[in-house]
């Protein structure tokens, strides 16, 4: 077992083995000695140090916290060895740079900015002149779209700010000696242009108190570009926070909503009114069980809030950890799964309103030629003393006399038709859907309706509604009722049918069949019912 030891490089927190920092140590300690006598000692440690630092983080993982000797052996071949570099002051004049493209990453160039320095680091990714990639700005520029296109990459491609992102972005290797030639070169350009500073012309220029005209012409628009450049990266900033505040209330207000509506409401009896709610919570629609389809619900539409709520998070708060990459997968794995499951519950929920089935009842009864026929709906004093708290497809939720949940309906049509006998045929057709026949006609079955016939007084009385066990779901369920009565039969419409009238029922005065309760029909041979007291 090794020892782990915590040191601070660039900034930076690494967990490193015992053996792997005794490793670091004398490889610095090398280099220090190296370049002990070097101008900019200090500044090309320090970048040298950042490059570790960006090496070894590339290498810390969920599943690997500690850096160990072989990473570190890696480092240094990376970086090289100092005795394996010479480095004169005369190098830069006679060594040409090398390159290789297929190693440049792209950067925001800094040191020869106009603006944000897009154009320069696209200029060195691409390894071409700086001044056609300003010319094509400039192009789209009166294409319109010039302005945002560098508003964006401003914004997503970061700047070049140390030494071994500036070597990355012209395609050099990070290691020791080009870090080494790099701040070197820094130096000698400081120390050239101070050098190059005729004394003379300076102080001729500080007593004439002017500038010339392009001086002053690049030296006004260099602080106006500055000035705009800095306001639209503190806009963006603004933006940035603004988007991040308004994600997160969103993302917080969906997950409560959500977690309230399909956790809360499933464990809890409430009348929501005149809603779909209660058909899903009561059972009475789906298959599924409801606490499962509660939970999956629940997990697909919480679970990208969730991540929304997370990144917002980090949009505002830098310091905000990343997340666990197996917490990470295993949320992805779990949202599938529910996207996947509920798609599957949908599919067969759709096909179980596939098919639609009836299951007619017939009943003869005796009636005599000169008798009226009477037709009167009666309503039930106990389903009308119960509240409807929801109406879907006509059909709604209520409880029978011992209190056990039902569906419930109001929604009966009768029609009347001439008979092929003398006797009076009343045919009671029940319907519903289901996902294939022998379903839906079992479905249909399970319907409860009544009606009476009273022979002395030739009156039929139908209820005003049906009935259904819960256990049959929400399926389009429906009640028909096709009254077969001989020819010349006089009809007495009960003013409590009003609203039960068949829509397609045939009359002589075309009267809306509201407006057929309370008088006297005779039906004929060809279906239609001749009013006997309606005013010419």
């Amino acid at each position: 077992m090794n020892k782990t030891i915590n040191i601070n490089l660039a900034g930076i927190v690494f967990h490193i083995d015992e053996q792997a920092y005794f490793k670091l140590q004398s490889y610095l300690d090398s280099i220090k000695k190296y370049l002990n006598n070097t101008e900019g000692r200090e500044e090309i440690i320090a970048d040298i140090e950042s490059r570790i630092a960006e090496l070894f983080s590339a290498k810390i993982t969920d599943a690997k916290q500690v850096i160990e000797i072989a990473d570190v052996e890696e480092v240094i071949v990376i970086m090289g060895q100092p005795e394996d570099y010479s480095v004169d002051e005369n190098i830069f004049d006679d060594q040409p740079k090398t390159k290789t493209s297929n190693s440049r990453k792209l950067y925001r160039d800094g040191d020869s900015k106009l603006i944000g320095g897009v154009c320069s680091g696209i200029a060195h990714y691409l390894d071409i002149d700086v001044v056609w990639v300003r010319l094509l700005f400039i192009l789209l520029f009166f294409l319109g779209v010039s302005i945002l296109l560098y508003i964006i990459l401003w914004v997503v491609i970061p700047e070049a700010k140390t030494t071994a992102q500036k070597l990355e972005m012209q395609g050099e290797p990070a290691n020791l000696s080009n870090i080494e030639k790099k701040v070197k070169e820094g130096f000698d350009n400081v120390k050239k242009k101070v050098e190059n500073i005729d004394i003379n012309e300076v102080e001729g220029k500080v007593k004439r108190g002017r500038k010339s005209f392009f001086d002053l012409i690049e030296s006004i628009v260099s602080s106006c570009v500055k000035v705009c450049g800095n306001i639209i990266e503190t806009v963006f900033k603004i933006f940035g926070k603004l988007v991040g505040v308004i994600l997160l209330l969103v993302s917080f207000s969906v997950l409560i909503s959500v977690f309230i509506s399909l956790i809360g409401f499933s464990l809890v009896d409430i009348n929501l009114g005149n809603e779909l709610v209660p058909f899903f919570f009561d059972g009475s629609f789906i298959d599924t069980p409801l606490w499962l389809s509660s939970i999956l619900m629940f997990a697909a539409i919480g679970i990208p809030f969730f991540f929304l709520f997370y990144l917002s998070l980090r949009l505002l708060a830098t310091n905000i950890s990343s997340m666990n990459t197996t917490i990470k997968l295993s949320l992805l794995g779990v949202w599938i799964l529910s996207v996947i499951s509920l798609v599957a519950i949908g599919v067969r929920q759709a096909t179980s309103f596939s098919l639609k089935a009836s299951h007619p009842q017939e009943m003869i009864y005796s009636i005599q030629a000169q008798d009226t026929l009477n037709l009167k709906m009666i309503s039930s004093k106990h389903y009308n003393n119960i509240d409807t708290n929801v109406i879907l497809n006509n059909l709604s939720l209520s409880y029978d006399p011992e209190g056990n949940k039902i569906i419930y309906s109001d929604y009966i049509r009768f029609n009347v038709k001439t008979s092929d006998t003398d006797q009076l045929k009343v045919e009671v057709s029940k319907s519903a859907k289901g996902r294939n026949y022998d379903d839906a006609i079992e479905r249909a079955k399970r319907i409860s309706y009544d009606y009476k016939w009273n022979e002395n007084q030739s009156q039929l009385t139908l209820n005003d509604y049906f009935v259904a066990p819960l256990q049959s779901k929400v399926r389009d369920q429906r009640v028909n009722i096709t009254i077969y009565a001989p020819e010349e039969t006089v009809i007495k419409f009960d003013r409590t049918t009003a609203n039960y009238v068949n829509y397609n029922i045939e009359n002589d005065r075309d009267l809306y069949r509201k407006d057929m309760a309370g008088k006297l029909w005779k039906i004929n041979e060809d279906n239609l019912l001749v009013c006997q007291d309606c005013s010419l």
